[in-house]
């Protein structure tokens, strides 16, 4: 890739610890990580402990607060939903939305994203398969993490599901400069919460 005006090889990344054998009983508070960004030093992102809750303040990012205020409305108790899908703003477009505002496209046609998901995920909606789709445009593993746990309340103990779908980490990677190490860590920490 090209940067001020020289080309630079790209490097692939590579994980340095093999994390396939963790289990639900992992310490992530002792995890260790050798290098917390993506590029040059620990004090070159803004990359947090994504093993760890972290709330976003509502007046961060207008629309974040009345969004998540929807998905613990959206939440039906004592339901076992076919499946639970988690995270960002991939996950918040398939309810339409970006922020809690309608999704707008070039086209003018911003509903058709709520559509195919309902037709394809909801029983309202036709499909065989009823689903569930809990996102937050912008929100980082730690963030999801928050709204999972007691703080955020959206992953309530009676919140069933068959199949749960995490997409999260883009923003660690794009938006905070996180390293692979962090986001697959907190991606980890997620899918334990998720478990519970």
């Amino acid at each position: 890739f090209r940067v001020n005006g020289l080309f630079r090889r790209h490097q692939p990344s590579v994980l340095k610890k093999d994390y396939s054998e963790l289990d639900l009983t992992y310490d992530f508070s002792k995890a260790t990580i050798d290098q917390w960004c993506l590029f040059g030093t620990d004090n070159s992102c803004t990359c947090q402990n994504e093993t760890f809750q972290t709330p976003r303040p509502g007046d961060e990012r207008p629309g974040w607060s009345q969004q998540h205020q929807n998905n613990l409305d959206a939440v039906r108790l004592d339901y076992e939903y076919d499946v639970v899908f988690l995270g960002d703003d991939l996950i918040e477009a398939m309810n339409g939305t970006e922020l809690s505002r309608p999704i707008k496209t070039k086209d003018g046609n911003g509903d058709q994203i709520k559509q195919s998901w309902q037709a394809t995920f909801t029983h309202d909606g036709g499909a065989t398969i009823d689903g569930l789709a809990l996102g937050i445009a912008g929100d980082t593993t730690s963030n999801l993490l928050w709204r999972l746990g007691w703080n955020g309340r959206e992953m309530q103990h009676e919140l069933d599901s068959k199949v749960w779908w995490l997409s999260i980490g883009g923003n660690d990677l794009s938006k905070n400069g996180c390293s692979e190490e962090a986001v697959v860590l907190g991606i980890l920490r997620a899918a334990k919460e998720v478990h519970f």
